[in-house]
């Protein structure tokens, strides 16, 4: 079996039209490694944007994934060259019974990539799995 390895970001073909990734978030993936960031990592799927965006109603580009954590990070097509940052967790379960599935639900929202990215690296997610990771190379 074939393993596809995990794309950072849509080539410009598969981005909607008059999208374009931000500077901020080219420089970051220029400079940074996904480990200061565990447990999100950088992960662009064409399919699931689609999904995601027609479940939300609005065109949204997936950026990252929080492993193991039910988020991701999309931009906001049509948001400006500094577009909106929103989290989802797209596998919420939803409340009725009656019901069964899962539901798309925005987890918070960022004016910009730069925003998110402060959000990310300060949040307690982030400073839990940097501990655990320490605590395991001291072991």
């Amino acid at each position: 079996m074939d393993v596809i390895p995990n794309k950072d970001r849509l080539s410009s073909t598969e981005l909607p039209t008059g999208f374009s990734y931000p500077t901020s978030f080219d420089e970051c993936l220029a400079g940074s490694s996904d480990s200061d960031l565990d447990p999100w990592g950088f992960h662009a799927d064409i399919e699931e944007s689609s999904d995601y965006g027609h479940e939300l109603g609005i065109p949204v580009v997936k950026f990252a994934q929080a492993y193991f954590e039910d988020m991701i990070a999309c931009f906001v097509v049509g948001t400006g060259p500094d577009p909106k940052v929103m989290v989802l967790n797209p596998w919420m379960e939803e409340s009725d019974e009656a019901d069964s599935g899962y539901v798309c639900k925005v987890l918070e929202e960022f004016p910009n990539f730069a925003a998110w990215l402060e959000w990310a690296r300060n949040s307690d997610l982030v400073k839990t799995y940097a501990e655990v990771q320490a605590d395991r190379e001291r072991s």
